[in-house]
């Protein structure tokens, strides 16, 4: 097994395999002591052999990587047949949670939220290069999310919500040129909001709330024009909102609310013509008055469906 798991570029130090507490030696020990199935692989010499081998070692090291092992329990919330004596494509719960396969048994998708997974992003999935859709929302997993993530090129949804992540986003996000949905509200990332982004030209949907990003909004975002959905509240964000904006004309949802430094004239982005954008029904900033010293209000945005104070109170406005 070494010599195949070793023949995949970058998968792992040649001298992790011997670390007795490292996660691939883990893994190792349980394909080739406690798995059924990977000794079925291994003397079938089938084509795929290799590839079937190294995409069950992935997937079972996500498992040894986050399941927070004691005794040799783990803690996750299901296990979906994670290390059973099965094909990893039947590691799933049969309702799209778990893994997902195509028909010619290569994985597409991984769903994993509300699982209590723990620890740093899985060092060895970014060998998954097929993957289409990874969801590791609401977990407890930390640390920084590595620059690898470019090593999906076909990517369309990434959801990294609610977990612990923390410092900046990797500049390489923006090579997920497949990508159409990213989520990572409700973490502690911080740092600038990547200029890359703007690259993800096929995005739909951008979920970016309720972390520590500071720095402004990038005018790159212009770029994505179809964005339906564009959500950076609750940050640490400021400057002006970029008139690129303008550019996107699908938007139905737009929410900068919860920004304390962010401040100007939204009108002329979203207000002016509503002919423009026809299809924003929800909008948010920080345009109501301020309760301290009876400021006036930071934002300006006459047809903001909802304006919201330095606390967070939002009120909704009539049309």
């Amino acid at each position: 097994l070494k010599p195949i798991l070793l023949g995949a570029p970058s998968f792992a130090n040649a001298l992790d395999f011997d670390v007795t507490h490292s996660v691939i030696f883990a893994t190792l020990y349980w394909l080739v002591f406690e798995d059924t199935e990977a000794t079925k692989i291994l003397n079938a010499d089938q084509p795929s052999r290799n590839f079937d081998l190294l995409q069950r070692c992935v997937v079972a090291s996500i498992s040894f990587s986050t399941a927070d092992l004691v005794a040799g329990t783990s803690n996750w919330r299901n296990q979906f047949n994670f290390l059973s004596p099965t094909s990893v494509c039947a590691w799933n719960d049969g309702n799209g949670l778990g893994v997902t396969c195509n028909d010619d048994g290569v994985i597409e998708r991984i769903i994993l939220p509300n699982n209590r997974l723990f620890g740093s992003f899985p060092p060895y999935i970014f060998h998954l290069t097929h993957l289409k859709e990874l969801d590791f929302s609401t977990n407890e997993l930390f640390g920084v999310i590595p620059s690898k993530i470019e090593s999906f090129p076909s990517l369309e949804t990434l959801n990294l919500s609610r977990n612990k992540f923390e410092g900046d986003l990797p500049t390489e996000i923006g090579q997920l040129q497949t990508l159409t949905s990213f989520e990572i509200e409700g973490g502690d990332t911080f740092g600038f909001i990547p200029s890359e982004i703007g690259l993800l030209v096929s995005l739909s949907s951008l979920n970016l709330g309720l972390n520590n990003f500071k720095g402004t909004i990038p005018t790159q975002f212009g770029n994505l024009v179809n964005l339906v959905d564009l959500r950076l509240n609750s940050n640490l964000l400021g400057g002006a909102v970029p008139t690129q904006l303008k550019n996107l004309r699908q938007l139905v949802t737009f929410d900068v609310s919860g920004n304390g430094m962010i401040s100007g004239n939204i009108d002329p982005i979203f207000c002016d013509d509503p002919t423009q954008h026809s299809f924003l029904t929800e909008s948010r900033s920080d345009c109501a008055d301020m309760t301290a010293d009876d400021q006036l209000p930071r934002v300006v945005c006459s047809c903001c469906t909802h304006c919201c104070d330095e606390i967070l109170v939002c009120t909704e406005q009539t049309p």
